[in-house]
C-alpha cells in the first residue's frame, strides 16, 4: 500500500494499492492511527453479504439512471437582504392538539 501526501482535506489521506495502482480511496487519518485502531476489537458482522450486495445494486442502479452531468449547484439569485416579514401565505397542514376546528 501506497499513502499519498496530496489529499483534498486534511482530515483525509490517498492510498494505493498493488491489486489497482490505476485506483486511489480516499481515507481518515485515524484510519492510519496504529494507537486507536489498536483499541478497537473484532465483533459480529452488522449486515449481511447479501446485504451489501443488495446496497451496491441499488446504487449502481441510482447511477444508470442518472444524467449525465447533474448536479446540485448554488443558486446564483441573489437574495433580498432588506426583507422585512414573510411573504409566503403557508400555514400547518394539520391544527395543533387543543387547536379549534374552523
Amino acid at each position: 500500500m501506497q499513502v499519498s501526501p496530496y489529499r483534498r482535506g486534511k482530515s483525509l489521506m490517498a492510498i494505493y494499492t498493488d491489486e489497482r495502482p490505476d485506483l486511489s480511496r480516499e481515507l481518515p487519518n485515524w484510519m492510519f492511527d496504529e494507537r486507536y485502531c489498536g483499541e478497537m476489537r473484532l465483533g459480529p458482522p452488522e449486515i449481511s453479504i447479501a446485504g451489501l450486495n443488495e446496497l451496491a445494486s441499488a446504487l449502481a442502479s441510482f447511477g444508470a439512471t442518472r444524467a449525465r452531468g447533474a448536479r446540485s449547484r448554488p443558486s446564483r439569485k441573489k437574495e433580498k437582504g432588506d426583507a422585512k416579514q414573510a411573504t409566503s401565505k403557508s400555514r400547518p397542514a394539520r391544527p395543533s392538539v387543543g387547536a379549534s376546528k374552523s
